[in-house]
């Protein structure tokens, strides 16, 4: 067993050693894509979770307009996300 240990602790530390060196450098960037320019406020809301379905809300005071809204996803591992 101590012999298979060293084997595959060899093994593991040269698939690191690899992928060190062949490591490249990720390009990422953040823009604005909204300015708001007087007395205002804001709602956030967020949903997590492994099946389809859910709701988000916006806390809006009677009386308010909306500016802008904005809606984000992400999904991992799903070629083609159910978002109806």
């Amino acid at each position: 067993m101590g012999r298979r240990f060293t084997r595959a602790a060899a093994a593991a530390t040269l698939a690191l050693a690899a992928a060190l060196i062949f490591a490249t450098a990720a390009n990422a960037s953040l823009t604005v894509n909204y300015v708001f320019t007087g007395h205002g406020g804001y709602s956030t809301d967020g949903l997590g979770q492994n099946g389809i379905g859910g709701t988000l809300e916006a806390d809006v005071p009677a009386g308010s307009t909306v500016q802008k809204a904005f809606l984000y996803g992400t999904y991992f591992f799903v070629s083609d996300p159910d978002v109806t």
